[in-house]
């Protein structure tokens, strides 16, 4: 997984190596500690798709703890697409 922080976006790239043996579950939650922007909550895209599932009592950001926690059923489905993932989270604001 890499994570690149620059001054309009948080970009995350998730990868994953294929095994036939072995099912993925579900990715439902994405936790990501230290931001030091705001994240635009509303605007967050996988693969320059908005994520239509995005659970909003589940989706959040502290500017106390930084960290923002997203959580949607499912963000990414591992059984479909892939092996690359991008998931893009504009910036509101800087701390």
């Amino acid at each position: 997984m890499g994570y690149v922080q620059a001054n309009a976006c948080h970009t995350m790239t998730i990868d994953t190596h294929d095994e036939d043996s072995v099912v993925l579950p579900k990715l439902e939650n994405i936790e990501v500690f230290g931001l030091n922007f705001t994240p635009n909550l509303n605007a967050i895209t996988l693969d320059n798709q908005p994520i239509s599932n995005v659970d909003p009592s589940g989706t959040s950001y502290s500017t106390f703890t930084k960290v923002m926690n997203i959580t949607a059923s499912p963000i990414i489905d591992f059984a479909i697409g892939g092996p690359l993932w991008t998931l893009f989270v504009p910036i509101s604001s800087s701390l």
